[in-house]
């Protein structure tokens, strides 16, 4: 395990040990990623074990976990199945821990490994996970489906609706411009009539006029005659 940066044994050569480390980004709040990793495993504190998987970088996750043992990367193999289980979405924040964990237990195992047996039951979690993700997946996609059906048929709802009060609009002024022409029309109508009344009125006015020119000349002969 890497050593201990707090110990007072060679401390200048831990410190640009330190300065390495913390220059290839694998130290943390003062400690190595490696340290923190060691402690939360071994006080079981899922807070500092948290605290080392808030990285993903493959780099710093191998060079912080190449000094565990078989008992320690099933303890942390453990630890990451749990956070999966109560959290599906950390499976891909944390898919580098996976890759790079299991590839460790893979070196440090053998055919007769009396870890094997472990292993398997973590596998057969992580499976269970992935399944259950997989399934949730495919509902996700039929329902984006259905909901993809329901936009379209909205959109053609919503179209439709945009076409018919277009057309509604149309056939209104449509309809007033019929009344109006109508109106027209029928002003048309009354002005000629008007003035038919007004001609005949005219027509009458004149013929009353030459009779009464007619009587009074008849009139005058008759007086002339009786003189």
């Amino acid at each position: 395990m890497t050593e201990n940066l707090s110990s007072t044994e060679d401390l200048e050569i831990n410190k640009r040990k330190y300065r390495k480390l913390n220059e290839k980004g694998l130290t943390k709040g003062g400690l190595t990623i490696s340290l923190i990793l060691y402690q939360g495993i071994r006080s079981k504190d899922k807070q500092l074990i948290e605290d080392a998987l808030t990285l993903n970088n493959k780099v710093i996750i191998d060079e912080s976990i190449k000094d565990l043992d078989i008992t320690e990367c099933c303890d942390l193999f453990n630890e990451i199945i749990q956070k999966i289980q109560s959290n599906p979405m950390r499976l891909l924040q944390i898919s580098n821990w996976f890759v790079s964990i299991l590839e460790k237990i893979a070196k440090l195992t053998n055919i007769n490994s009396k870890y094997n047996e472990k292993i398997i039951e973590y596998m057969s979690k992580l499976h269970e996970i992935i399944t259950s993700r997989l399934s949730c997946n495919n509902d996700l996609i039929n329902l984006q489906s259905i909901l993809d059906l329901f936009l379209n048929i909205t959109e053609e709802n919503k179209i439709m609706n945009n076409l018919c009060e277009t057309i509604s609009t149309e056939a209104n002024s449509a309809l007033i411009t019929h009344q109006i022409g109508n109106i027209m029309d029928d002003l048309v109508s009354e002005q000629s009539l008007v003035n038919s009344t007004d001609e005949d009125i005219s027509d009458d006015a004149y013929n009353l006029s030459e009779n009464d020119n007619v009587s009074e000349i008849s009139s005058k002969s008759e007086d002339s005659i009786d003189e």
